[in-house]
């Protein structure tokens, strides 16, 4: 996925603040001045349940939009204060999504239920999907989001020295899973081709199965009829031949 993050705007209550960015971004400044805010914000419009309100976001904030290109497409997405619900507009189009929970299908004939399936649908492609368990191949099957991705496109600063996967024991369980269905995403491990592959491996295993019994009958009826080789199969065959001639 080609994924360019190109404005940030904040509206506020008695201001608009307009952030562009460019290929290389670099944000400096004392500590509280709200550098973590922007990349908080930028998490808030791509799905993240809540935002870390700061006293200024606290006193101030009432929407956020962020515009960036996917797929060569220019697309905004802009969700309100405390609000469960974006507004996304790419091409001439325009349509309000769930940002988190899934209530059916937004878009007729697609695989659209929330804002981060959106974004993949944009960009042409689906939801990446991969089991629930790996040690049960007949799991079901559950959509890895684009902020399951993202985690690991930035480093909270709190935790800069902390694992970059994280799969330790004692880490938090449900961001531990994640990241296997990160890895097992980004391995190639597909549950569409693993489904496909296993199907496949399924009828071969029959075809053998088959292959088997056949010869076995085959086996059977040679060792009746007192044949134990191909050559003596071929001696009695022109045995046959010379009497028919």
């Amino acid at each position: 996925m080609k994924f360019r993050l190109t404005k940030l705007e904040l509206t506020c209550k008695r201001s608009i603040e307009v952030l562009p960015f460019d290929d290389i971004n670099y944000f400096y400044g004392e500590m509280g001045a709200g550098k973590s805010t922007i990349a908080r914000l930028i998490d808030y419009c791509l799905g993240s349940k809540q935002l870390v309100m700061t006293p200024a976001l606290q006193s101030e904030f009432v929407t956020v939009a962020l515009e960036l290109e996917v797929g060569g497409k220019g697309l905004r997405i802009e969700r309100a204060r405390e609000s469960l619900q974006a507004l996304v507009s790419w091409d001439d189009q325009q349509i309000i999504v769930p940002v988190r929970d899934a209530k059916g299908s937004v878009i007729p004939d697609a695989e659209v239920e929330v804002l981060s399936d959106l974004v993949f649908y944009i960009n042409g492609q689906k939801p990446p999907r991969v089991r629930k368990s790996q040690l049960n191949e007949n799991s079901a099957l559950e959509r890895l989001s684009l902020r399951d991705l993202l985690w690991y496109c930035y480093l909270d600063q709190d935790s800069m020295d902390s694992s970059f996967f994280i799969l330790d024991r004692d880490a938090d369980t449900f961001k531990r899973l994640k990241s296997r269905n990160v890895l097992r995403a980004i391995l190639g491990v597909h549950q569409e081709k693993v489904a496909e592959l296993d199907q496949r491996l399924e009828e071969i295993r029959r075809e053998r199965l088959g292959y088997l019994g056949s010869a076995r009958v085959l086996e059977g009826s040679l060792e009746e009829a007192k044949f134990s080789s191909l050559d003596e199969i071929d001696q009695r065959a022109e045995v046959v031949n010379e009497r028919v001639q």
